[in-house]
């Protein structure tokens, strides 16, 4: 009896972090930061791994198409998805981890369009061009909701330049090193594109764990800790060096 009761105590605890370090995450094509032709799944990709990894936890990562990853996360068939920014609908339903890399959102246009953002209103009339599945910012919800902007569709951002390469969206949003990547493939030997110099938001990228998913603040300061310790050891600006932005 007391050497059954010794056995049950040593295997206790191995149950237990099995049932919260069993860790699937889901994510999507957002070169250089994730996808499936990147070195490591991409700049983020590996970050979530080695931070994880500090914490000696096991994670698992499918890359599927972003709403659909997202509406998977939401309904638990996955620990956790990202890279995500902030806003108030997802703050709701999701833990977000610290910020995993930082940067501003400039709006992308095309080169002989000659709309200058200063303000929302200098948009006025345009066609805004933004993923499925991708952070609408309250400010662009309003415009759209007001008749100032209207709002276009793709599945994806590159989807989103090659309409406004035909004219049939006027621009769209996202980050200076995201866009660099796709301006390459769209643009080949000649660069239509032009981003505005008005900077229209600084974002952070995260890690987001459905509230409901078990062990969700726990695994949230854990990857938390590893990634302090991974910022620490100056892995993170190696890895960055070594990611091609340009």
């Amino acid at each position: 009896m007391r050497q059954s009761l010794i056995v049950l105590l040593l295997l206790l605890p191995r149950v237990v972090a099995a049932d919260h370090k069993q860790v699937e995450l889901v994510t999507g094509e957002f070169a250089p930061f994730t996808g499936t032709t990147l070195p490591g799944g991409g700049l983020v990709t590996r970050i979530i791994r080695e931070a994880f990894a500090y914490e000696n936890i096991e994670i698992s990562i499918q890359f599927k198409p972003w709403k659909r990853g997202y509406h998977e996360t939401s309904n638990g068939l996955y620990t956790g998805t990202f890279p995500y920014s902030k806003n108030l609908e997802r703050q709701q339903l999701f833990l977000y981890s610290d910020p995993i890399l930082s940067g501003k959102t400039l709006f992308y246009t095309r080169k002989n369009n000659p709309v200058e953002y200063q303000v929302i209103d200098d948009l006025k009339g345009s066609r805004l061009c933004m993923p499925l599945g991708f952070n609408l910012f309250a400010p662009l919800k309003q415009a759209i909701t007001d008749d100032m902007l209207t709002l276009v569709r793709a599945s994806d951002l590159e989807g989103c330049f090659r309409m406004i390469a035909s004219s049939r969206a006027d621009l769209t949003l996202v980050r200076e090193e995201i866009a660099n990547d796709i301006i390459k493939r769209v643009s080949r030997s000649q660069n239509i594109f032009r981003a505005m110099q008005q900077p229209f938001s600084t974002v952070s990228e995260h890690l987001i764990i459905p509230r409901q998913i078990k062990h969700a603040h726990e695994l949230i300061r854990q990857f938390n800790s590893g990634l302090r310790k991974l910022r620490t050891s100056g892995q993170i600006r190696q890895l960055y060096r070594k990611t091609a932005f340009d």
